[in-house]
């Protein structure tokens, strides 16, 4: 299954937002598998890990990460 412009914007949208493209795998199984297969890739979670490690260290109230 290939949807080449899906995957672009999810990409883009991955790159800005990890967690909104997260958020996006509940939405159906077929996203779950899209997303996870081919969206949210090494390179994207070390990115945004590299981004946002002071804040992810430093958040005691747990604002980022909150269920």
């Amino acid at each position: 299954m290939t949807f080449p412009v899906t995957r672009e914007i999810l990409c883009t949208l991955a790159e800005f937002d990890l967690f909104a493209a997260l958020a996006l795998t509940e939405a159906s199984a077929t996203f779950h598998d899209f997303i996870f297969g081919q969206v949210v890739t090494a390179k994207v979670v070390c990115d945004f890990l590299r981004r946002n490690q002071y804040t992810l260290h430093h958040d005691i109230y747990e604002y980022l990460l909150a269920c």
